[in-house]
């Protein structure tokens, strides 16, 4: 006879898909319907969901067994605090089972728990029949961001350490400014101090005849591997380089999880002019007698780092080389002040002050702005000749959506001999140091594909300081794409850069360092980033010699016959609900080759549900039918050399 206690757990209605795919076999959890979350047939199996809200309330179904019939009541406890209400859940005579909609617990959003459940059925008699069950269920806002819907929600975004396991035991109520102070405060990264760049973002500033609806690129994949690691991270004192609008698009995502979406704009300002005394995101004065000076590392010369630049964080109002800020980005909340007032729009911003949300935009420029005109008189730089004003302030729609890295499960070591993979590991492996496992996604312009090395060099003395250095691949599809890419940057440096080349150049000497070259047969154009060593000292020259060196060889090699394809079709129409199977079988030519895709459906008609490969290489895809009417599906495999493989195919999804 089967055990009394809990059977299944069902939730009833999901809000979104959750997809886990960061360095593992990509699986989606959803379902249009009902869906069993726990089983005890599969007890050691965990299906996280995210909950639809029932007027604001969160249910889960549960089914139980009893001993015998009759009037029962049912009660879940995680690490021995109630989760649930105590439910009446009548017990069959027939059956002995019975299921009730329990409702959850929380204080507020987003909220989620997962572990051990331990559930009490207590009959009115007070007999107790107790179950342990597993259990990972979210109530997020709604609606969410249409990317979330389409995608899925990364489950390593749910499961942040320092966010939301943070947020569940925190005192704070205010979801929003929580987000604010926790991204200033992450020690992992720190402010790009000598030329601004991006990591994390493709947005660009817009020229006059850009769109404001323009789509913002957000790498939040790429920014949890940095943050939590492909597996598990070596260390915790890694920083990265981030600029405002890395860190005001990772502010929106993270906001818009507890905070409705359609309250929240990115906002960019051109010109902004010189900066009132401020913090910045993970950075502190280094020099003991600028720090007994300025003992809160507060900053009016952000690119302290940059050549000609005064080398403290807070230096005189005046001093003629005083850097400023060309242009800022930040988010805006529509909110009311009391239930009483009408919504008004108030600065988020996790890089600069930071500012949590009671200041209204209105007040902005004069809060944070230097505007003392004689200042701007006889300018030390060109792009503070004039300050910002309120009229300046652009707002955007917000992140328009994710690039998505989905890696297929490999051996890191084990990649193809004379590739861009293999040849870099090689050059890499003998120099100390620790090379992190590549992130391999979609590129910052929508015809590259990048991969990114974080590496850590080995300590020669106690002396050293830590360092992190960032190696970007991108390959394009064009020569034109690449060159671009490689001008767009250049003219970023701003002041004019160190020209190794005129396909290879560096950012001015300045505390951390940024090399850009690219090489036009391979159509790939590489930057490294470091933390501590300048853009043209020893140890920059000799890493850019290295992948000088690996793509060189991979110049002579590069023609190596790619493996070919034979398509297991997918049917030409499906019902709505219904799976559509795509089956690639790899001829084996050369095993271990695709080591990465990307899978985009045309208005969210399918769902990817599953990617995996097997010990023959070969890949197989499903997806889930959404919607009636044609789904356009389209999969990029990515190989080694960056090199890429399209496939399209379109089905017709019918209601029935």
């Amino acid at each position: 006879m089967a055990s009394n206690g809990v059977i299944s757990i069902t939730a009833p209605e999901l809000l979104c898909p959750i997809v886990s795919a960061i360095g593992k076999s990509m699986q989606c959890y959803y379902a249009t319907g009902a869906m069993v979350i726990w089983h005890r047939d599969r007890a050691d199996e965990v299906i996280p969901a995210a909950l639809q809200p029932t007027d604001g309330k969160y249910f889960i179904q549960v089914l139980v067994q009893a001993p015998k019939a009759g009037a029962y009541t049912l009660i879940g406890k995680l690490n021995g605090k109630p989760i649930t209400l105590p439910t009446p859940i009548p017990i069959e005579p027939t059956s002995l089972t019975g299921t009730s909609e329990i409702v959850l617990l929380y204080s507020k959003l987003p909220w989620g728990f997962g572990g051990v459940v331990t559930w009490d059925l207590a009959e009115a008699s007070g007999d107790l029949t107790q179950t342990q069950t597993k259990i990972e269920v979210y109530a997020l806002a709604s609606p969410l961001p249409s990317f979330f819907h389409d995608r899925g929600i990364p489950l390593d975004l749910l499961r942040t350490r320092w966010y939301m396991d943070a947020w569940r035991i925190s005192v704070k109520t205010d979801w929003v400014e929580f987000v604010v102070e926790r991204l200033f405060d992450d020690s992992r990264m720190e402010y790009e101090v000598f030329s601004g760049a991006s990591r994390y973002t493709d947005f660009a500033p817009p020229s006059a005849s850009s769109s404001l609806d323009a789509d913002i690129i957000c790498w939040i994949e790429l920014w949890l591997s940095d943050m939590e690691g492909l597996f598990a991270r070596k260390d915790t004192t890694t920083k990265y380089s981030v600029n405002c609008y890395d860190v005001a698009v990772i502010a929106w995502v993270l906001i818009s999880l507890g905070r409705s979406y359609t309250k929240l704009n990115l906002a960019y300002l051109k010109p902004y002019g010189f900066l009132n005394p401020a913090a910045l995101i993970g950075r502190k004065e280094t020099d003991p007698t600028a720090l007994a000076k300025n003992p809160t590392s507060l900053c009016n010369n952000p690119f302290y780092g940059g050549v000609g630049a005064p080398k403290t964080m807070l230096c005189g109002r005046f001093d003629l080389n005083r850097s400023a800020f060309g242009n800022h980005m930040f988010v805006l909340l529509q909110k009311a002040a009391s239930p009483t007032d009408a919504e008004m729009p108030y600065v988020l911003d996790a890089c600069a002050g930071p500012q949590t949300g009671s200041l209204q935009v209105v007040d902005y420029v004069k809060t944070c702005i230097d505007l003392d005109p004689s200042l701007y008189s006889s300018p030390p730089k060109s792009h503070a000749s004039t300050p910002g004003a309120f009229s300046n302030i652009q707002p955007y729609q917000g992140v328009s959506d994710l690039a998505i890295s989905t890696s297929f499960l490999r051996n890191f070591l084990d990649v193809p001999k004379d590739t861009l993979f293999d040849l870099f590991l090689t050059e890499f492996k003998n120099q100390g140091g620790s090379l992190q496992v590549p992130f391999v996604g979609s590129g910052a312009t929508k015809d590259s594909v990048v991969a990114t090395y974080t590496y850590t060099p080995e300590k020669l003395s106690l002396a050293d300081k830590d360092e992190t250095v960032t190696f970007n691949f991108y390959r394009f599809e064009s020569d034109y794409g690449m060159q671009a890419a490689f001008l767009s940057r250049k003219r970023r440096m701003g002041t004019k850069p160190f020209e190794y080349s005129s396909s290879d150049i560096a950012n001015p000497i300045c505390n951390g360092g940024l090399r850009v070259f690219y090489k036009t047969p391979l159509k790939i154009l590489v930057t490294i980033d470091t933390a501590e060593a300048t853009s043209v000292s020893d140890p920059m020259n000799a890493w850019a010699k290295s992948v000088h060196r690996v793509l060189d060889q991979l110049r002579k090699v590069e023609d190596i016959y790619r493996p070919s394809l034979s398509i297991v079709i997918p049917p030409k129409s499906v019902a709505i609900g219904s799976t559509i199977p795509i089956g690639l079988e790899i001829q084996p030519t050369r095993k271990g080759w695709w080591r990465g895709y990307s899978a985009v459906v045309s208005n969210g008609a399918a769902l990817l549900m599953k990617a995996s490969i097997n010990d023959q290489d070969d890949i197989s895809f499903e997806f889930l039918a959404l919607k009636v009417g044609l789904a356009s599906i389209k999969i990029t495999l990515v190989g080694p050399n960056l090199d890429r493989r399209y496939l399209k195919w379109a089905v017709v999804i019918t209601d029935k």
